[in-house]
């Protein structure tokens, strides 16, 4: 049984690597594409003279009608600690994220929003959960390819510009390595 925890993540986090259905996979390549080139285009040694704002997904994950429960399920099976209580935030100022939970797996916590017994978003936050976990995220990558498989997911990651389809293996296996190094 799992105990109750608080987690409280900084907000640049929020959705920045998304769990999205497959029907988004050429609307967000073209909008990785789009946000490289911005990047590229407005770097410098001082940092970003502009600010990309994405699209949101045309297909959201809500449509996919996931039930709470199962996503619960197939979270739970792996993890090591269960999150009940998620808060976004800066500094010392952080909101509780309503209907959010989530599931930690070697450092990485997969976290959801549901509504109505639905899932709404999910996503994925790096979060040292002990010290004594730094170790290769074998359950996170496990959990991932259960939940891209059983419900036809994407993970997108905008951070590092990189879209995976959960079903490839090799795909995701090269991601964790590029994670992990």
């Amino acid at each position: 049984m799992f105990s109750t925890n608080k987690l409280t993540f900084h907000e640049d986090d929020y959705k920045q690597t998304e769990l999205i259905p497959r029907e988004n996979f050429f609307r967000v390549k073209k909008e990785l594409s789009k946000l490289d080139i911005k990047s590229s285009e407005n770097f410098s040694k001082n940092g970003y003279s502009e600010m990309h704002s994405r699209e949101p997904s045309y297909v959201p994950l809500e449509v996919k009608k996931i039930p709470k429960e199962g996503f619960y399920l197939a979270l739970k099976e792996e993890s090591i600690i269960f999150f009940d209580e998620i808060f976004k935030g800066y500094s010392s100022h952080a909101e509780k994220i309503n209907n959010c939970e989530g599931f930690g797996y070697e450092n990485y916590v997969i976290l959801y929003n549901y509504n109505n017994n639905c899932i709404l978003s999910c996503w994925i936050i790096y979060q040292k959960i002990s010290d004594t976990l730094n170790t290769y995220p074998v359950h996170f990558k496990s959990v991932l390819e259960k939940l891209g498989i059983k419900w036809d997911l994407l993970l997108v990651d905008w951070n590092e510009s990189i879209l995976i389809d959960l079903s490839n293996t090799e795909g995701l296996n090269n991601y964790i390595n590029i994670l992990h190094t």
